[in-house]
């Protein structure tokens, strides 16, 4: 018997099948016949079955097609696309939720609400200096409607920084984090987990390393990794009056494909601080400034929403500006090597990327800084009107 492994996603664009296996993490590109054969194997089926199935379909004798279409299906197999249903379990097993219980220890200083990435956080510190530096840099996130009382569960990140002899540890819902004697570490740290513990959360939204800005009509989003520039190129947009939406994570819901705000202070990095010397902020416990998004240029936040284009940018010092287009199964592959762990959204996050793939436009960004590079994007995003991802999940 053979079946589609559970630990594959799958879709198309253009002519080609596209799966992404789980387990091994890599984009597998089927022609049209091979994924004629693949796609038999959406119930347990045998070989024979699908050659007599190919083989009236295509008017021809099974004969013809038989060691083809067993090669293929070794092959898949082999590379774990598809499984013996008797040998190994179709479930995928549960993944595991953090949650925190009710009500909420307020023993320690307690810090918050906040919402990151739409999941509602809290902190408690212990130190007064870490938590009055956390509380200036996590402010813009702060959301004083949720409501932190109460005898009950749901998913809630509680982080909790306790110093004792001189080592701060750092837990999230009750699991332990990090340990460090440095206070400046333990900052990062809070700081670092701020932004991860929400993709734990997430179940109808997938996440991308990337900043967000609104230039005109929509959102334009700049996956890429770290030093790529791409929290450089939205602060300075901002500064010129663009929304800011977030400078490192970016949660696009699988459904609506619509961007959560995730307002989060903006993280200037050393490299990048003689480009924007007037964020540098007054103290600080590490040499990153965390600049808060509502004081540079009119301080706009974006509520979030449809997304209208992907730009993928590479800071290149001294070179010329240059944009390139990029067809959809090259954005594709470079939103997957963006995207965070996805495995929890499973099939829905894969349709999304695809979905976002196939009806965006996209562009590879080359850029040296300065004023050049900001006008050219807003030469193409802020000064028209055009269809977004909005309008695709529609169709």
């Amino acid at each position: 018997m053979i079946q589609r492994s559970p630990r594959v996603c799958w879709g198309t664009i253009g002519d080609d099948l596209l799966l992404w296996s789980v387990d091994d993490r890599r984009l597998h590109v089927l022609n049209s016949t091979a994924a004629n054969v693949w796609l038999l194997a959406d119930e347990p089926t045998t070989v024979d079955a699908m050659v007599a199935e190919l083989a009236y379909s295509y008017g021809i004798d099974a004969e013809q097609i038989a060691d083809d279409v067993a090669g293929l299906v070794e092959r898949f197999l082999d590379a774990g696309l598809c499984v013996d249903p008797d040998v190994v379990g179709l479930r995928p097993p549960p993944v595991p939720v953090d949650e925190v219980s009710w009500p909420i220890d307020r023993s320690a200083m307690h810090l918050g609400p906040f919402r990151a990435m739409g999941v509602p956080l809290f902190l408690e510190v212990d130190d007064e200096l870490l938590r009055n530096e956390l509380s200036r840099i996590l402010d813009p996130l702060r959301d004083d409607t949720i409501d932190l009382s109460g005898d009950r569960s749901g998913h809630l990140i509680g982080l909790r920084m306790v110093c004792e002899d001189g080592i701060w540890q750092l837990t999230s819902n009750g699991r332990s984090v990090s340990r460090t004697s440095s206070r400046p570490r333990a900052l990062r740290a809070a700081l670092s987990e701020c932004n991860a513990a929400p993709l734990r959360m997430l179940r109808s939204a997938v996440v991308f390393h990337a900043a967000a800005a609104d230039l005109g009509d929509g959102l334009v989003l700049f996956p890429g990794v770290s030093n790529a520039g791409k929290s450089t190129l939205v602060t300075q947009l901002v500064r010129r009056g663009h929304e800011y939406l977030t400078d490192e994570a970016v949660a696009v819901g699988v459904d609506s494909l619509h961007a959560i705000p995730f307002h989060k202070a903006i993280c200037i990095e050393e490299g990048s601080q003689h480009l924007l010397p007037e964020l540098s902020p007054a103290a600080g416990l590490t040499a990153t400034w965390d600049v808060d998004p509502r004081t540079v240029g009119p301080g706009r936040l974006s509520p979030g929403g449809m997304i209208r284009a992907i730009v993928f940018p590479t800071f290149r010092a001294g070179g010329s500006t240059e944009v390139r287009p990029l067809e959809p199964f090259e954005v594709m592959q470079k939103l997957i090597s963006n995207a965070f762990d996805f495995d929890r959204v499973g099939q829905p996050a894969f349709d999304a990327m695809i979905r976002l793939a196939n009806a965006l436009p996209a562009y590879e960004f080359a850029h040296a800084g300065g004023d050049g590079p900001l006008q050219t994007l807003e030469n193409l995003f802020g000064r028209r009107r055009g269809a977004g991802a909005g309008d695709a999940a529609a169709a």
